[in-house]
């Protein structure tokens, strides 16, 4: 049976002819990944998976505040045990196809702080099959990683989220491998971790939209994890603050893509239908940046526009995720993670105070930062 090719293989084999054809010789500066997607028509996701082959096969190192650069020729491909010379390397563990909002930043922390230890890290993509998540640890294993910041995958259900994530965290336990969480955590299991005050957050926004007189409030969100569900607690709490019951509350909390596990911000038919389902709304919290686009996407097609909004002209968002310079009309006010630091921390604690403390749990609960727009 033939192997199937991706795009970010064929973009790695051609850039591994041009540093052995001399294109790129040893010791020189190597494109960044801004420029090689804009040379590709590619993301940077896609860009940086060929990055971090790159980096596997002894190619190239990402240096702090330098970029990367080609390595000598002696270090290229590795040797027979799989392993390579070169810096310490360290993976980072995370579903494939990313949201962009907080990744980008995290990553781009999480470099620098290895970068810093003179160490480099590789990204490896993995989605809900836990049979090839699982082979993909073994492999990071064989390839000489030594330590890895694993963001939990998130999963349809809650319990999906608990029985696939502490499978993966025992694969890794297995391996002897050292870990740290990031972004969300699984409660009452033994693993350090670096996270946001969700529920905090949740509470102070849909604070925000009651004080502009919003009356009914719905959040939408999709898939479980930790922080989506603090995020959402937070929000039932304070509907259950301005009068609401448990039961009122929790009807108030939409999927608004309830069987699948990628949302397609696009699928106006889809979360128009969803919506149609909800109970009248005049405010909106979205638990994270894609929610609140198909949201707006939907909102931008008439014929789409659910019925059980009362206005959309005064119709309030609130959202977790930097939208960056986006104008949406209504959005009161983002809650934004310091998403590079989270990423320094997590990488911190994992090159640093593991090794020196292997028994020892960290735990770090980083503040929200705002941007308010009414």
């Amino acid at each position: 049976m033939m192997k199937k090719l991706y795009l970010h293989d064929t973009i790695k084999e051609q850039l591994i002819r041009r540093i052995e054809g001399g294109i790129y010789p040893s010791g020189a500066s190597f494109p960044g990944t801004k420029e090689l997607a804009k040379e590709f028509s590619t993301s940077s996701v896609t860009i940086d998976k060929a990055l971090s082959s790159l980096v596997e096969m002894g190619y190239i190192s990402r240096k702090a505040r330098r970029g990367s650069v080609v390595n000598p020729r002696e270090y290229w491909q590795g040797n027979s045990t799989g392993r390579r010379n070169g810096p310490v390397l360290y993976s980072l563990i995370m579903r494939d196809s990313p949201s962009p909002y907080f990744w980008k930043n995290t990553i781009r922390g999480i470099y620098d702080m290895v970068h810093t230890h003179d160490a480099e890290i590789i990204s490896c993509y993995i989605d809900e099959n836990i049979e090839a998540a699982r082979a993909a640890v073994a492999d990071l294993k064989r390839k000489g990683v030594e330590g890895v910041i694993y963001a939990p995958v998130s999963m349809p259900t809650k319990e999906e989220y608990y029985t696939y994530n502490k499978k993966l965290l025992g694969e890794l336990r297995e391996l002897k491998l050292p870990f740290i969480l990031i972004d969300r955590y699984l409660k009452n299991e033994k693993a350090s971790y670096v996270i946001s005050e969700d529920y905090e957050a949740a509470v102070k926004i849909t604070e925000a939209l009651f004080a502009l007189g919003v009356k009914k409030p719905i959040c939408i969100t999709h898939l479980f994890t930790t922080a989506f569900e603090d995020r959402v607690n937070g929000f039932m709490d304070t509907l259950r603050a301005h009068g609401f019951s448990q039961e009122e509350a929790q009807e108030r909390v939409i999927d608004i893509a309830p069987g699948k596990i990628l949302l397609d911000a696009n699928d106006t038919v889809g979360v128009s239908r969803v919506l149609n389902r909800a109970p009248f709304f005049d405010g909106v919290l979205s638990v994270n940046a894609i929610n609140l686009y198909a949201l707006i996407n939907t909102l931008h097609r008439k014929k789409h526009i659910p019925s059980t909004i009362e206005s959309v002209t005064r119709l309030k968002f609130v959202n977790f995720d930097d939208i960056g310079l986006l104008n949406i009309r209504g959005l009161v006010i983002s809650a934004v993670q310091e998403s590079h630091r989270i990423g320094e921390l997590a990488a911190y604690i994992l090159l640093e105070l593991l090794p020196r403390w292997p028994d020892a749990e960290f735990h770090v609960v980083k503040d929200y930062g705002y941007k308010k727009y009414l």
